[in-house]
C-alpha cells in the first residue's frame, strides 16, 4: 500500500513540482549546493530581487551577499 518508497517518490515529485513552479514565477534559478551538504526534500530557490524592498540599488549576485560585498 506504501511504505518507505512511496513516501520517498510522493515527497521528491512534490519538491520537483514545486521548486520549478517557483522557479517560474519568481524568474529565478535554484541554488546549487553541494551533495554533502543537500537536505532531503529541500532545496534553495533564490528570490527574486524587488527594488522597493531593497537597500541595494541593483540585483547582487548571491556570492556578492554572502561575501558582504554590497
Amino acid at each position: 500500500m506504501g511504505g518507505m518508497e512511496k513516501i520517498n517518490e510522493y515527497n521528491s515529485n512534490l519538491l520537483y513540482k514545486g521548486v520549478t513552479y517557483l522557479e517560474e514565477k519568481w524568474g529565478t534559478k535554484r541554488l546549487q549546493v553541494p551533495d554533502s551538504m543537500r537536505s532531503l526534500y529541500q532545496c534553495i530557490v533564490a528570490l527574486p530581487f524587488i527594488p522597493e524592498f531593497s537597500d541595494f540599488k541593483e540585483t547582487p549576485s548571491v556570492t556578492q551577499v554572502f561575501m558582504g560585498k554590497t
